[in-house]
């Protein structure tokens, strides 16, 4: 007997047409062979041939049940003479069109439906129109710019990673421009889903792929997730090179292109290393990597524990950091400056000035004017009760001639004057303040509003809406104290989450120095001279399956956000100006649940910021990897752990936590050098709960120095 190779029919030995179909015996069928109009399935109208190969093709048709809606069909033929070996493959067509039926991602084409139908296989998709990434190459005639290459290849890693996060595991193994789809959105769609390889007889793994896309143990039958990396290395080194290149024989892009940034070249170089072990860890890893590439800051996730359990649900701590790469070109920004100036009563009186606040305070408001560049704006709001109210708006430069208090100046301290009455008030000058801010509004400007007071005000409750207003806006806000009676939680509770939002003491003695005025105001001596970008923002989405807990912000400024900060699952902040050799820290508590998969993609963070006048947008993708093994989840980052161990203050009376705490700041600030002042109460406050006292049991100068944050107060010399 003789079987036909079509309908499958048996047929005598001499017979030479099937007695069941009429196709001649012994002729194996032929991809591509439909012809135009032919219905297939009773449903599928061929309209023409798109692609053929030697074991299928793939045709764009028509679906009936769909109002004739334009669908692919990919047609595969099976080779075999064993009908075991038919039996096997058809299995895993079937098992493997189902899986693929099941998927749903942006870039990947539907696949809703597969049927068998005279010896094929066929497998029906969404019909994606636009142009494969080999017909873009040829049309164009040179290489792609980098920054196109990259926003194709981070949408790539996306539907990678989300095919090698499937169960079981998804290797797509023909990665190559060819089954890359642009469309005129600028999405790319991946094409082609070879299951065709299953359909060659005598093999349990088909070595397949295209060569110069397909790394070593995939040829030798033993594919993997990071088979799929190499791939896409390959393909990023043809489109940015604008050639082909011999298998394995990638010559350094630098070589062919000489405008390649040698971070991406790095890349590329790491995803076509002959080891696996060698290339990214994951499509996640490597579209980590991509995020950072364009944009001028670096953005990095580290975790206390780098790996957690998988089996339970364990809590994640991680901080987020961003600081500039390296040499990175200062913007042309014009800062503008609102320096509040408290003169009330409780300030101290102008002819009584031994044991007051008064002097110290125009001291330290004319040297703020004489240290800040000239180019600088600077607004000088003069204020006790609202009524009593003077603000001047002059360029810096003006002010160092306009000496603050001295007689004939903005203030005439040699003046015998009425005193300005007990009571601050504060909701009148912070008004006036926030519309001056207003009226200066333009692109690359910055606006930070300096608060100089000894924290006494008796309508603190009433700004309430002002602080408000301050936080939705991109306006920054600073407070400075003076003297031993500086009172800080007023105000604490209401910059919590403002921009900038530090306070910090001038000196904590009635003797102020003109040492105590530079250094509390270094920060503001150089900030407009280091910014790099303007109009900043933070934004973590948390992944569905992930519950956020608290937020630390814990650089430039300390501060415990809680967990009510988040909108669904999202946290947004406003960061302002981005300074050049700053680090922005904010870290994160969230809680995960059960887990199977080796890696976790738990959120997203995007920063957005405005540089030499044009948006620019930098995300990375978090992710932390999970374990079965105590052993290796009980495995911790130090450095990681130490912020954590610092800011648990924030949130815990626990005598011993704050001991930890207190030790952990002490190391951190001496090591940045901070103000020896600083240093010195946290001393003592290490010694007063190592012998059972208490944070309150301190002098009320140290209580000032732990409770406020020093950063910005670091030693310079001008």
């Amino acid at each position: 007997m003789i079987q036909c190779q079509i309908c499958h029919a048996y047929n005598r030995v001499e017979a030479r047409f099937c007695n069941t179909c009429g196709r001649p015996l012994g002729v194996p069928p032929t991809a591509g062979t439909s012809p135009m109009g032919n219905r297939l399935y009773n449903r599928y109208t061929i309209v023409n041939l798109l692609k053929r190969g030697g074991m299928g093709a793939v045709y764009l048709a028509n679906d009936s049940h769909l109002g004739n809606q334009a669908c692919v069909v990919k047609e595969m033929l099976e080779q075999f003479s064993d009908p075991a070996q038919r039996q096997v493959a058809e299995r895993m067509f079937e098992g493997e069109a189902n899986i693929l039926s099941r998927l749903r991602h942006s870039h990947i084409p539907r696949v809703y439906d597969h049927f068998t139908e005279n010896g094929r296989h066929y497998l029906v998709m969404d019909y994606v129109e636009g142009e494969n990434l080999e017909e873009v190459l040829k049309r164009e005639g040179r290489p792609i710019d980098e920054k196109r290459v990259v926003d194709w290849a981070l949408q790539i890693c996306d539907v990678l990673a989300y095919l090698h996060e499937q169960q079981p595991v998804i290797v797509f193994r023909d990665l190559k421009p060819a089954n890359l789809m642009l469309q005129s959105d600028g999405q790319i769609r991946l094409i082609d889903f070879g299951i065709a390889r299953h359909f060659a007889p005598n093999q349990s793994v088909t070595p397949f792929g295209t060569p110069m896309y397909t790394p070593l143990e995939q040829y030798q039958g033993r594919p993997e997730p990071r088979s799929d990396l190499y791939a896409l290395g390959a393909t990023m080194h043809h489109l940015l090179s604008g050639r082909e290149s011999v298998p394995f024989q990638f010559p350094m892009l630098r070589t062919v292109v000489s405008n390649i940034s040698p971070a991406l070249e790095a890349l590329v170089v790491d995803a076509l290393n002959y080891h696996p072990g060698a290339r990214p860890q994951s499509a996640r890893h490597l579209q980590q990597a991509l995020q950072n590439l364009g944009g001028i800051f670096a953005i990095d996730a580290d975790f206390v524990h780098p790996i957690l359990e998988k089996n339970g649900n364990p809590l994640a701590q991680f901080r987020i950091k961003i600081a500039t790469k390296g040499a990175t070109m200062m913007l042309p920004v014009q800062t503008h400056f609102c320096l509040l100036l408290d003169v009330s009563g409780s300030m101290g009186r102008y002819d009584n000035v031994g044991a007051q606040k008064y002097l110290p305070a125009l001291q330290s408001a004319q040297h703020f004017a004489s240290a800040l560049p000239s180019n600088a704006l600077l607004s000088i709001l003069v204020f006790a009760k609202e009524h009593d109210l003077i603000f001047a708006t002059e360029l810096v430069e003006d002010y160092k001639t306009l000496k603050i208090g001295a007689e004939g100046g903005l203030i005439d301290s040699s003046r015998v004057t009425k005193s300005p009455g007990d009571e601050t008030h504060l909701y009148g000058v912070l008004s006036k303040a926030i519309e001056i801010t207003r009226q200066f509004q333009k692109p690359n400007s910055v606006h930070r509003i300096v608060l100089l007071t000894d924290g006494q005000i008796h309508d603190i409750e009433s700004c309430g809406s002002l602080f408000e207003t301050i936080r939705n806006s991109n306006i920054e806000i600073y407070a400075y104290g003076l003297g031993t009676d500086w009172q800080v939680e007023p105000l604490k509770t209401m910059l919590t989450s403002c921009r900038g939002g530090s306070f910090k003491p001038v000196a904590t003695s009635p003797s102020v120095s003109t040492y105590d005025i530079t250094n509390a105001f270094s920060r503001f001596v150089q900030t407009s001279q280091n910014i790099i970008a303007t109009d900043a923002s933070l934004e973590i989405t948390f992944s569905p399956q992930v519950k956020p807990g608290d937020v630390f912000r814990y650089s430039p400024i300390a501060r415990l956000l809680g967990s009510n900060v988040y909108n669904r699952n999202v946290f947004a902040t406003g960061i302002e100006a981005l300074e050049s050799g700053q680090e922005y820290i904010w870290c994160f508590e969230c809680r995960l649940q059960r887990a199977n998969q080796n890696t976790e993609h738990i959120a997203t963070a995007t920063l957005r910021y405005n540089y030499q006048g044009s948006p620019r947008t930098q995300s990375l993708t978090i992710l932390v990897e999970r374990d079965a093994d105590p052993r290796r989840f009980k495995l911790k980052d130090d450095e990681v752990e130490e912020v954590f161990t610092f800011l648990e203050m924030l949130r815990s009376a626990d005598p011993h936590k704050q001991l930890l705490a207190l030790m952990a700041r002490l190391d951190i600030a001496t090591r940045k050098g901070y103000d020896p002042e600083h240093l010195n109460a946290l001393r003592n406050a290490i010694t007063t709960l190592q012998t059972g006292g208490r944070i309150e049991d301190l002098p009320l100068k140290d209580q000032l120095w732990v409770r406020t944050d020093p950063r910005g107060s670091t030693v310079r010399n001008f």
